[in-house]
Order: C-alpha cells, then sequence, then structure tokens
C-alpha cells in the first residue's frame, strides 16, 4: 500500500485514490491487532517487530494524509470502485498462490492468507464463523 501512494499522487485517479484510502486505513489494524505466525513470540523491543509494527502503522498514517492535506476527499460512492479494485487484487494473489503450489516452487504458498487463514489468529476466527 505505501508504494500504491505515491503512484496514485503521480497519476491522481480517484478510484486509485479512493482504493489507497480505504484499504490502507483498514487492512493494516487486523496485522497490528493479531500478528501473524512468525511475529507472535517477538519481542516487542526487536528490531524486527519495529519494522513490523513501524510499516503496518505508516500504513494508517498515509492514507489519513490523502485526506488531512486535501489531496484526497472521500464519498461514499468510492467504494465500490476500491472494493472492485480490492478483489482483482486479490484475484490476482490467488493465482500467484496456486501458481507457486502447484509447480512447487513453494507448496505452502499462502500470500495475504488467500488460501487459508492458519497462522493468522483472528482469521482463524472469522474462518470458523463462517464455516
Amino acid at each position: 500500500m505505501m508504494m500504491v501512494n505515491p503512484i496514485n499522487l503521480i497519476f491522481g485517479k480517484r478510484y486509485m485514490l479512493a482504493f489507497s484510502f480505504f484499504f490502507s486505513l483498514i487492512a493494516p489494524i487486523p496485522a497490528i491487532l493479531s500478528p501473524c505466525a512468525g511475529f507472535e513470540n517477538y519481542d516487542l523491543k526487536k528490531p524486527r517487530m519495529f519494522g513490523y509494527y513501524g510499516t503496518h502503522y505508516l500504513c494508517i498514517i498515509n492514507s489519513l494524509l490523502l485526506v488531512f492535506s486535501g489531496i484526497y476527499v472521500p464519498r461514499y460512492s468510492d467504494i465500490v470502485p476500491a472494493c472492485l479494485i480490492f478483489l482483482g487484487a486479490s484475484l490476482i494473489i490467488t493465482l500467484f498462490n496456486v501458481y507457486l503450489i502447484k509447480t512447487e516452487k513453494n507448496p505452502e504458498a499462502n500470500y495475504f492468507f488467500t488460501m487459508n487463514p492458519n497462522g493468522n489468529p483472528l482469521l482463524e476466527k472469522i474462518y470458523k464463523r463462517i464455516i
């Protein structure tokens, strides 16, 4: 998300600014509240944890800066295009995971938890409620 914001500033497409605003604000919150496998047992003072939490907080700050600087003013009508971009990106990530699994380059590929929720306690609870 932090790479998308500078691109949006160059091209200034409203639908991409909407995507950056909504998902840079929403997506990091579950990561901050429940670190996934590999991060849950680390001391908060370790550089790895500073990077983990720092990048997720920067996503939120970038999203808020779009609004506070006046570059983007959110509207309810912007939610639909932002969700469509999110669904498209999710499809691409899922296809990438399937490719890595089928070609056996990474049999346990699960980038952004699109294949299964194992390793993320928050997604595991949501998954259990759905099924």
